[in-house]
């Protein structure tokens, strides 16, 4: 801090009118030693000295110059601003503290209290014959305290920050110069106790989660380190990342109030798992980390990670609500482990996401063998994000046949990822990744599209496309204009609605079935075909399914495979079948890749299939040349009257 902005002369001083008269300037002003001391408290602010010393230095520089107030002290007030501690009082004995700390802030209180509770200085000329405060005075001999003067210190919007407290031996009125020495320096203890409580402020904000009150994730790393360097020799140490598995769906449904207050009552309830030697943190949204050290810290581990997460699943009450939490937890072991905190805290969440993958309410601790996946899904996590504006993503088709005849009537439409660095991606492992980032909104728009242009190039070149199908994911799903988008899409590209299909899964519209209900009649409003992808998988609800407005059920090739030789597979497909067409739905077969499984669909009515049998997924020339082979096998009916077609671009 530069101390410039505090250097005075004697012309910066200037005297008041105060409370008790006018005080005469040249007695205080001529005091170059006073000047002097102003400009050392300065200084010691300037270089960030703790308050107490500061305060220290205020007070002895009024005893020194103080005519007849010889004892001086600062009181702070608390949090609440209904008690005041004393912060300083140099030259008062250990009693006074003793008898001043926790001054109540009131009508009733001690000359201190009444000052900071009527915001008005408060004067004693003499302690033994003021009825007023009779009730101090044997107090007030046993200190050998006759006279006292009390001044509250406010901070510049009027809040009481505390009390500077001016006492004489003998029987005493404040002197003009006094009063004049007092208020400045009351002034320069408001500026020395406001710089304090900023920086405690922003100590909090920078070390501290405001909601929780715990420390945060930069504190947690500062304090697993010291512990690195002071124990791991002799003891172990433990770094525990708990991750609450549904607050999401609670911030959702019941708003991010009733959320905080979840947060804050495991909060409290895993403090109370915390030994003398453990740190708990807030180290994300819904995320804590728990510090643990001791003698042999492995081996109890899992008995104590077990009581902590069944601590977190007994019910919670809030506001008459009763909700059930579960947690996910990862730990990692130190020095073992990693020998810094980020190499801990790196582990301990390569744990953690392994156990949220095998489930809610699990833990798991961390294994070596987890950091290849783990680097993987960063290294494709960076790559993915540049993917879609560097032009390395394809969308691939794979044909939709009718069970009876082979003639294709339609494709679904597949995204295909080749990164320079990875190769050939699985959808499997970067489709999640586009859910969990939300790449997956402007990629999935980037999908309809593609199709939308690929479906113009083959009317263009003189082919009758087919009806191609879309995946739409749940992020997508949820974005409440989701049916505008998906019309100003194919306007722009002139493709008429009904040569599109878009896929749903069973589980996406049974998160929230009447929602789905209503966009699902939004979407078919945009004159789209619907299909109910992975049907069996989930648990639909035959009330729910009469009324979603779906134009195709999708068999699930988890049952497609095992029509041959399970019974029950055989079953579930026959009565699929059925179900689909009472309703008034077409049926599609997914996962087929045997001539048997085909017949077994054709005995039992199925309309269409797909699978290896039909076609492997393939880039948009290979399926322009099976186009263009289907339509010299099959004699394709006009436009119109089987699928319908591109109109002619405009």
């Amino acid at each position: 801090m530069d101390t410039g902005m505090y250097r005075m002369d004697r012309r910066s001083l200037s005297v008041s009118t105060g409370p008790f008269g006018s005080s005469s300037a040249g007695e205080v002003l001529a005091d170059a030693r006073l000047l002097e001391g102003e400009q050392r408290v300065f200084v010691r602010m300037a270089a960030g000295a703790e308050l107490k010393p500061v305060l220290d230095e205020i007070a002895r520089l009024c005893e020194r110059h103080s005519r007849r107030h010889t004892l001086y002290a600062v009181l702070l007030a608390n949090e609440a601003g209904d008690t005041l501690d004393v912060a300083s009082a140099p030259s008062l004995p250990p009693a006074y503290t003793a008898l001043a700390d926790g001054t109540p802030v009131g009508p009733d209180s001690n000359p201190c209290g009444v000052a900071a509770w009527s915001k008005q200085p408060v004067m004693v000329e003499d302690f033994a014959t003021d009825l007023r405060w009779a009730g101090m005075r044997a107090e007030a001999e046993a200190l050998g305290l006759r006279a006292g003067w009390s001044l509250p210190i406010l901070s510049q919007r009027g809040k009481l920050l505390g009390t500077f407290a001016a006492y004489s031996r003998e029987p005493a009125r404040p002197a003009a110069a006094d009063v004049a020495l007092m208020e400045r320096f009351a002034h320069i203890a408001r500026i020395a106790i406001e710089k304090h409580h900023a920086e405690r402020t922003i100590e909090r904000m920078t070390n501290y989660d405001g909601l929780t009150g715990l420390p945060n994730r930069s504190l947690l790393l500062d304090h697993l380190d010291e512990v690195l360097l002071r124990e791991a020799k002799l003891h172990g140490v433990a770094l525990l990342l708990f991750n609450l598995d549904s607050m999401k769906q609670i911030n959702d449904t019941l708003g991010y109030e009733f959320g905080d207050r979840c947060i804050q009552a495991v909060a409290g309830r895993l403090d109370g798992h915390l030994g003398a030697q453990a740190m708990l943190a807030r180290v994300g949204g819904d995320e804590f980390g728990m510090v643990l050290t001791g003698p042999d810290i492995a081996h109890g581990l899992p008995e104590r990670v077990r009581g902590l997460l069944e601590d977190i699943t007994q019910p919670l009450s809030i506001d008459e609500r009763t909700v059930f939490l579960t947690a996910s937890l990862g730990a990692s072991l130190g020095p073992k482990d990693g020998a810094d905190a980020d190499a801990l805290f790196k582990h301990a969440d390569v744990a953690l996401h392994r156990a949220k993958q095998r489930g809610r309410n699990s833990f798991q601790f961390f294994d070596p063998a987890m950091s290849a996946p783990a680097a993987r899904r960063l290294a494709l996590l960076g790559e993915l994000r540049h993917a879609l504006e560097r032009g390395e993503f394809e969308v691939h088709y794979q044909p939709q046949v009718e069970v009876v005849g082979g003639e294709m009537s339609g494709a679904e439409a597949l995204l295909r990822w080749h990164n320079p660095e990875q190769g050939e991606v699985a959808p499997t492992e970067f489709i999640p990744l586009l859910e969990e980032t939300g790449l997956i909104l402007p990629v999935g728009e980037w999908v309809l599209g593609q199709v939308c242009r690929d479906l113009v190039t083959l009317q263009e070149a003189g082919i009758t496309p087919p009806r191609l199908a879309v995946n739409l994911s749940a992020r997508q799903f949820m974005q409440p204009d989701l049916a505008a988008r998906i019309e100003s899409i194919l306007e722009r590209h002139h493709v008429s609605p009904e040569l599109i299909t878009l896929e749903i899964t069973e589980t996406l519209l049974m998160r929230d079935p009447d929602d789905a209900v209503h966009m699902l009649q939004r979407l078919k409003a945009v004159r789209v075909r619907i299909a109910l992808d992975d049907f069996g998988t989930g648990y639909s609800s035959l009330s729910y399914l009469k009324r979603f407005p779906v134009d195709e059920l999708k068999v699930d090739k988890s049952f497609v495979s095992g029509v041959t030789q399970s019974t029950a597979d055989a079953a579930i497909t026959d009565t699929v079948i059925r179900l689909a067409h009472n309703l008034g739905m077409q049926v599609l077969a997914e996962g087929v890749e045997h001539e048997a499984q085909r017949v077994f669909l054709e005995v039992h009515g199925c309309d269409r299939m797909q699978g290896y049998l039909t076609g492997r997924p393939m880039d948009v020339a290979a399926f322009r040349v099976r186009l263009e082979s289907d339509a010299t096998r099959h004699a394709r009916p006009e436009p119109g009257k089987h699928s319908p077609t591109v109109p002619a671009s405009r």
